[in-house]
This record gives structure tokens, sequence and C-alpha cells, in this order.
């Protein structure tokens, strides 16, 4: 079976300024489908995988956009 990839920021901090900016800028390209308004209720649902559940990689999405890829291809194998 292939893992389920989850990718995670920090959901505070650095982690919750970068996830505010990404969907900002998100909101300036046609088509965007989740409103910025979303974002807190969002957050507030979050539930981290369990350290043990089976086939998920948890992800630091704070790392710059080629680590994150090499970082995903590697989990996926």
């Amino acid at each position: 079976m292939r893992p389920r990839l989850v990718v995670v920021a920090g959901m505070s901090g650095a982690g919750r300024s970068t996830l505010d900016a990404a969907l900002a800028a998100s909101q300036r390209r046609s088509g965007q489908f989740m409103p910025l308004s979303l974002l807190p209720s969002q957050l507030a649902t979050w539930q981290s995988p369990d350290p043990d559940e089976p086939d998920t990689h948890v992800l630091n999405a704070l790392l710059d956009p080629p680590a994150l890829l090499d970082a995903a291809l590697a989990a996926l194998g």
C-alpha cells in the first residue's frame, strides 16, 4: 500500500503566519475555492495523526519548496 502523505506546518508563530500568507496569496488566483475566512475553523478542528498511524508521513510544510518536494517523494518511495 502506498503511504498517505500529510503535510503540516506549525500552527503557531512562523508556521501560522506562513499559512496566513500563503492562503492570502492564493486568493489573488482565479478559481480559488477556499476563502480566507475558513482558515481559523480549519485550524481549530485540525487533528494531527498519531505517531503510530499506519501509512502516514508528516512533513514540515515550512521547508523550502524543493526540500519539501524531496521529502514528499522520499516518503512516497
